[in-house]
């Protein structure tokens, strides 16, 4: 079992990722803004992140960079509703420091589970 922090302003979201995980047998900490998930992240053991890209307030990018200030080695996923993202977008992100695993909306269960599964296992 691990634990996951899920980070999205969407509650909608928020809640069939905490569903995913917990079926999955993970423990799932939600957080509903980047500044929420910095908060938990530094009272928790957390293997791995999940945190949707566009949040009103800090993004899911400006989140990501201030965890691995924290911890360098935190794994991360991200997540996005917006339209495809582009080939410039993805290498900015990797300039960034962002995880190459990304997820795209409406999320589906399999997507989800191989995510994780390749996060937890350092892929």
């Amino acid at each position: 079992m691990a634990t996951i922090l899920v980070v999205d302003d969407d509650s909608v979201s928020r809640e069939i990722l905490e569903a995913l995980l917990e079926d999955a047998d993970h423990r799932v900490l939600l957080a509903s803004s980047g500044d929420e998930a910095i908060e938990i992240f530094k009272k928790n053991i957390v293997d791995a992140v999940i945190t949707d890209i566009f949040m009103p307030g800090k993004t899911g990018l400006d989140t990501i960079r201030e965890l691995r200030e924290i911890n360098p080695q935190v794994k991360v996923a991200t997540v996005s509703g917006g339209s495809t993202f582009t080939a410039h977008e993805m290498l900015q992100w990797a300039e960034n420091g962002v995880g190459a695993h990304t997820l795209q909306k409406p999320l589906k269960k399999t997507d989800v589970l191989k995510t994780v599964n390749e996060l937890l296992a350092g892929r």
